[in-house]
């Protein structure tokens, strides 16, 4: 996985995964959460896009380096 820059702020998701876990910021599911950060190789196709809409999903924005 690549950084995540939000605001000026970097992460590691994989670097950093046993702080975000501490954090609570680790879930098994998105169930209990308002926003998900999805994170892809490349850009979203826009037919991967309005496939993730017929499945609910509304994306807000994007964020650096796929996400």
């Amino acid at each position: 996985m690549a950084k995540i820059t939000i605001n000026g702020v970097s992460i590691d998701p994989e670097a950093q995964q046993p702080m975000l876990a501490a954090a609570n910021l680790v879930s098994a599911d998105s169930a209990s959460s308002n926003f998900i950060l999805v994170q892809t190789k490349t850009p979203l196709t826009e037919s991967q896009k309005k496939k993730l809409a017929g499945l609910g999903a509304t994306i807000l924005e994007y964020v650096p380096e796929n996400t």
